[in-house]
């Protein structure tokens, strides 16, 4: 005989079940039937901190991408890589509390966002994702230095010079220069 039964308000974490029968006259079915394991996971992964510093700078069009999500009850998640408000790769397992990695490459040059989501085997979503990061590649050199004073063949009968140059960079907004002499 087919039998259902519902049980409501199971604590979260892992359950065992069997079922062991008795006849009518007392005849009991001691060995009963196969133990089988379920899992009750309503909580979703919190706390996903992405590892890789705010407005990093990159010298490479490879991107090296950090993160760690925690879950209450499963040991690992399932994380989605959004790039520029484009999902850039889905299927990330990431074992839960442990720092996971992913490497993109061919970004072009300029700033990105990035923020990750990542759900649990049970199906439960952190919609609202991580915080929203920002990372820049800059993968050419500044390409204009533009000399303003002290001309070439300049002769000079004071030992106190002011050197003056602009430089300008297609990416980066801070130039650091050297002067050599």
């Amino acid at each position: 005989v087919l039998t259902n039964y519902t049980i409501t308000n199971l604590a979260e974490g892992t359950h065992y079940w069997n079922v062991t029968c008795n006849d009518t006259v007392g005849n009991l079915n001691a060995t009963g039937s196969e133990t089988r394991r379920f899992t009750v996971d309503t909580v979703v992964p919190s706390n996903i901190a992405l590892n890789t510093g705010n407005a990093r700078n990159f010298s490479s069009s490879t991107v090296n991408l950090n993160w760690t999500a925690t879950d209450a009850t499963s040991s690992v998640v399932n994380c989605t890589l959004t790039v520029d408000n484009v999902v850039n790769k889905t299927g990330l397992y990431s074992a839960t509390g442990v720092m996971a990695n992913y490497s993109l490459t061919n970004f072009a040059e300029g700033s990105h966002t990035w923020y990750v989501n990542c759900s649990d085997y049970a199906g439960n979503a952190n919609t609202t994702g991580s915080e929203t990061r920002t990372f820049t590649v800059d993968t050419l050199k500044p390409h204009t230095i533009a000399l303003s004073t002290v001309a070439t063949g300049l002769n000079s009968s004071a030992s106190s010079l002011n050197f003056n140059w602009t430089a300008t960079d297609a990416t980066s907004s801070v130039v650091t220069c050297d002067l050599v002499i």
